[in-house]
């Protein structure tokens, strides 16, 4: 009853709204933090270039009672522009008292030591009316800029705020210099200024709550001294609901038996019997109306309450909730189209103007355009199709030789296409071909780069810059021709995990087991399952257990441990050690099955037989040039298989041993020890760790560059790794239609081409052996 209960849930978010459009707008950056060449601080606003746009004076205007700052939705990675011209679409939702009062727009921003101060400029609408704009001038540190936004520009809910930032360098005209230029914008200080005083007493209010100094909306579920399972289970719906109604990448929830501080939002579910021992908690309830409520707590927070009895009771008002009230912010959120962003169907086209880009003429060096496209959770991404990138636009008169279009999928260039043609081209449809091995389950990135030298760069004087002579215009009508899809879904696969949920997706019930009680590790499984909801864009059907998780369960489980020892969680048996691929940036692109050698001591931790037996042949083979010359031609075989699968997988050919030691939080995906189900683990040495590295796993960079079987959080520093997954198993085949399983058949051919040669070999010679014998009884004889 209580698993129908979520999917009645999971379909009232659905229902919220017509048409499900996309993903929420979650831009990411392969860095896992935006690394600043100025400290953080604050200093004394510019003058603008226009009349229009204010000076801010002072502090900002949020900590005046009349005025309320709402925050942008965007997380720190969506407000970082790079490059010379680039933009951005920035939501706020206003209440209708807001909205009728008008206010101000507030953008508090940084830039790069090296932007030239002459030439930078930020351009500003709001809702497709431009409002000015003003100069880029503040290398050390962030200074607010504020615009008048009148009432009639305005709508209640939803509004945009699309930023195009133009900008230049100051002494380096070579194309590389293009990545030098950045521009920030401040999550925590930027924002619409509302003109009337702040207070939370409806649903709606929730969505200008404010972000805390650490840059994250706070989230605090307020429990007993003691948490429950009950409690817990029924708290869970209502937090997923509220992440998908808030739209926000960067949710941070903490459990604890008192309201948390600043800025964000304290969750009390329930009835006052359930938590008699708790006075302040039970004295909350009891003033509250049954279902949903929303009132005022400490300045500058809010107060959720969900009022019931039992735990259907609890879901049942819930699903009211979702179904009223909450459903217009769905609607206009996590349901609505987001910019930069693409979900792809199998055989189905999208323009450019699809992912929100504006056709613009350039005038600069090197053009790029980026967006996300969004595969399926069970996409077999290999070398059997690709995806068709229809380039219209044209190139102005004058470029060096070495000008081209240069197309690149998660990093990777995958295509690139030269304008030879110095008299300037026009490209009406230019066909370009996306492997789809390039992609991935899951969110990719992709890049349309542009490099337009001409003569007058070399001699680099920015003021003889004319931006009125364009050198190249791309075009919105440019199309993306997504092709059918080989449909399988395979794990493990952080990438699918991350993008959609995979593999707790479709309503599919699924245990979420915790080692402890600890309020840390809670909250740590309720930030995960938070972010994974908003993947999903639904509710998810999880079941929390103080537990470790049981062997005999058939199925899926998410698994939060901080300090048991998960030596019943290695891989099932014949699964392989990933190996991880070294990459630039510290991140780790996956090379799919790619096997390398393991040192001993990580094949004993795994406790895998079949590696332990790898590893022992590793340490105790014979030195190269001891080797028979059989020997010798199988390693130079076997080596070259290798690098041509590094190659067809774009590898750059380094690899490193999948170490997790020293790893503040890891996380990684693998069969149940049984082989009938796949625990998904987050793991850490203790609860305060857990709960750290939780909050960068779940940041918007980190999450988007998730892949292969394993990732970690570095106890140093932070950073991001990922691992390659060593092998992968068939988790699902829902589609067992004839052109489904041959695009799978030759998906796997393109994967393990040595079965493919071998067999081509082998028809090859069966032709010429049955050709040496047909041939001789089919000539001409000659009767004596």
């Amino acid at each position: 009853m209580a698993d129908i209960k979520r999917m009645s849930l999971a379909a009232a978010v659905f229902a919220a709204s017509t048409a499900l459009a996309g993903p929420a707008a979650i831009a990411a950056d392969l860095k896992l933090f935006a690394t600043a060449d100025v400290p953080a601080s604050r200093q004394q606003p510019v003058t603008s270039i226009l009349p229009l746009l204010q000076p801010f004076p002072g502090e900002p205007r949020a900590a005046n009672t009349r005025t309320t700052l709402v925050p942008f939705e965007q997380a720190t990675s969506a407000m970082r522009l790079a490059g010379e011209d680039d933009s951005a679409v920035l939501t706020f939702s206003l209440t209708g008292a807001q909205r009728a009062a008008g206010g101000q727009l507030q953008l508090s921003y940084r830039n790069a030591v090296s932007v030239l101060p002459e030439s930078g400029v930020v351009d500003v609408e709001v809702n497709g009316k431009a409002l000015g704009s003003f100069a880029i001038r503040s290398p050390n540190g962030f200074a607010p800029e504020t615009v008048a936004v009148s009432a009639d520009l305005l709508r209640e809910g939803r509004n945009e705020a699309r930023i195009r930032v133009r900008q230049h360098h100051r002494v380096d005209c070579s194309l590389e210099a293009s990545y030098e230029l950045w521009t920030e914008f401040d999550p925590v200080t930027s924002g619409f200024i509302a003109q009337t005083a702040g207070g939370f007493r409806t649903v709606a209010d929730l969505l200008s709550v404010g972000r805390s100094e650490g840059g994250v909306t706070d989230i605090r579920l307020v429990m007993g001294d003691k948490a429950t399972a009950l409690a817990a289970n029924e708290s869970l719906a209502l937090i997923q609901s509220l992440a998908l109604y808030l739209n926000r990448p960067d949710i941070a929830v903490s459990v604890g038996s008192e309201p948390g501080q600043g800025a964000g939002i304290d969750i009390y579910v329930g009835s006052p019997e359930t938590y008699r021992a708790s006075p302040a908690i039970a004295a909350m309830l009891d003033n509250a109306p049954d279902g949903l409520s929303v009132r005022d707590a400490a300045a500058g927070r809010a107060a959720l309450l969900l009022v019931g009895t039992g735990r259907e009771d609890i879901e049942a008002k819930l699903v009211d909730a979702v179904s009223g009230p909450m459903r217009a912010g769905f609607d206009s959120g996590v349901h609505a189209a987001s910019f930069r962003r693409l979900v792809a169907e199998p055989s189905s086209r999208y323009t450019l103007k699809d992912t929100g880009y504006r056709t613009q003429p350039f005038a600069g060096r090197l053009s790029n355009l980026h967006f996300d496209i969004e595969m399926p959770a069970d996409f077999y991404p290999a070398e059997y199709g690709a995806i068709d990138f229809a380039l219209k636009g044209a190139t102005a008169p004058g470029l060096k030789p070495g000008a081209q279009l240069l197309v690149r999928v998660n990093g990777n260039a995958v295509r690139s296409y030269p304008f030879r043609d110095a008299r300037g081209e026009e490209f009406n449809g230019k066909r370009l071909e996306l492997p789809l091995r390039a992609f991935h389950p899951g969110v990719n990135r992709v890049e349309i780069i542009a490099e337009l030298p001409v003569e007058s760069d070399a001699a680099c004087a920015p003021q003889a810059r004319d931006d009125s002579r364009p050198r190249f215009i791309l075009l919105d009508e440019s199309e993306l021709h997504v092709p059918a899809l080989a449909r399988i879904g395979r794990l493990p696969d952080l990438a699918a995990f991350s993008g959609s949920a995979y593999p707790f997706t479709a309503g599919k019930p699924f245990d979420i087991f915790l080692d402890n009680s600890d309020p840390r590790t809670l909250g740590a499984a309720m930030t995960m399952m938070a972010r994974l909801s908003q993947s999903a864009r639904a509710p998810l059907s999880g079941e929390i257990t103080f537990s470790q998780p049981e062997e005999g369960r058939h199925r899926d489980a998410l698994v939060i441990s901080s300090g048991l020892s998960l030596a019943a969680l290695a891989p099932a048996k014949g699964a392989r050690v990933a190996m991880a691929q070294s990459g630039p940036g510290g991140l780790d692109p996956v090379t799919t099955a790619s096997v390398a050698d393991v040192a001993l001591a990580t094949a004993t931790a795994a406790g895998d037989s079949r590696s332990l037996l790898e590893a022992f042949h590793s340490s105790t083979a014979l030195e190269r040039e001891n080797l028979s010359i059989t020997d010798k031609l199988s390693d130079w075989a076997r080596r070259a298989a290798g690098r041509f699968g590094q190659w067809l997988h774009y590898g750059n050919g380094t690899h490193s041993a999948d170490d997790t030691s020293g790893a503040l939080a890891t996380l990684t995906q693998s069969r149940s020890p049984l082989g009938s189900a796949t625990w998904t683990v987050v793991k850490a040495a203790n609860p305060a760790d857990l709960e750290k590295g939780v909050v960068r796993l779940t940041a918007p960079a980190a999450w988007q560059a998730l892949e292969g079987g394993t990732a970690t959080i570095g106890a140093e520093n932070l950073e991001l790794v990922t691992h390659a997954a060593g092998a992968r198993y068939v988790y699902d085949l829902s589609d067992m239609g004839f052109l489904n399983l041959r695009r799978i058949v030759a998906a796997w051919f393109s994967d393990n081409f040595q079965f493919y040669i071998v067999l081509l070999i082998g028809l090859m010679t069966g032709v010429a052996l049955w050709l040496g014998r047909i041939v001789p009884r089919m000539g001409v004889r000659t009767e004596k």
